[in-house]
C-alpha cells in the first residue's frame, strides 16, 4: 500500500471520529506494582544518561502501574481505531525513513518483512497505547482532573509553534474539527499520569 492510499484512508478523520474506547475501571487505588517492575525501572534508569535516570525510574514505574490497571480494568478498544492508529504510526515510520533516504522497502528487506506484518505488529503496539490512554482518561474523570482554560490555550500555542496562525485561529480550527476536546483530553490525561507516578513512588518508597 502506497503512502498516498494511507493518506486517502485517514483523510478528514479526526481523533473524536475514530471510534471511542470502551473502560469499565478497576479499584486502581489497591493496584500494586511487584518485584519485577522495580527491577525493570532501575534496569532502564542504569541504562540512561544519568542526569535522565530518575525521570527514567519514575516513567517506567508510571507505565508499568497503567498496564497493571489495563490489566484489571476491563478495556475495549475499537478495532478500527487500534487500525486507523496505526496507519498513522507506519506513515510516520515512512517519513522518519524518507528522511533518511530510505523507504519502506527498504525496511521490509532488511527486516524480512512485509506492509500486512508492519501493520499487525503496529497494531498491537497501537491498541497498548489506546488503553493506556483510555484508562489515564477514566482516571481523570473518576478523579475530577480537567484542562483549565489556562492549560488549553498554552497547549494550543505549543502545537501551534510551526505554523503562522494566530490563537484564535487556532482554537476556531481545532473547534471546528473536534480537536479542541481532545486537546483538553490530552492535557488531563497527562496530569492523571502525574498522579499514577506520584502514587508509583510512593509505592516505591514503601518498601
Amino acid at each position: 500500500m502506497a503512502s498516498s492510499t494511507w493518506a486517502k484512508q485517514m483523510s478528514g478523520k479526526s481523533r473524536r471520529g475514530m471510534g471511542n474506547p470502551s473502560v469499565h475501571l478497576c479499584d486502581y487505588h489497591q493496584v500494586r506494582l511487584d518485584d519485577s517492575d522495580f527491577a525493570s525501572a532501575k534496569k532502564e534508569a542504569a541504562d540512561s544518561p544519568a542526569e535522565y535516570a530518575d525521570t527514567m525510574y519514575a516513567n517506567s514505574l508510571c507505565t508499568a502501574l497503567v498496564r497493571r490497571i489495563v490489566k484489571d480494568s476491563k478495556v475495549a478498544i475499537p478495532k478500527s481505531l487500534a487500525h486507523d492508529r496505526a496507519i498513522s504510526m507506519a506513515m510516520a515510520m515512512e517519513e522518519r525513513l524518507s528522511a533518511d533516504s530510505h523507504s519502506l522497502e527498504d525496511y521490509y528487506k532488511a527486516m524480512g518483512t512485509n506492509e500486512d506484518q508492519l501493520i499487525a505488529e503496529m497494531e498491537e503496539a497501537a491498541t497498548k497505547q489506546l488503553e493506556s490512554r483510555a484508562v489515564l482518561l477514566a482516571i481523570a474523570k473518576t478523579e475530577s482532573i480537567e484542562a483549565t482554560d489556562s492549560e488549553y490555550q498554552a497547549e494550543v500555542k505549543r502545537l501551534g509553534m510551526h505554523y503562522p496562525l494566530s490563537f484564535g485561529e487556532l482554537d476556531r480550527f481545532f473547534h471546528a474539527n473536534g480537536e479542541d476536546v481532545a486537546i483538553r483530553e490530552d492535557v488531563a490525561i497527562e496530569k492523571a499520569s502525574r498522579c499514577v507516578t506520584e502514587r508509583a513512588m510512593a509505592q516505591d518508597s514503601e518498601r
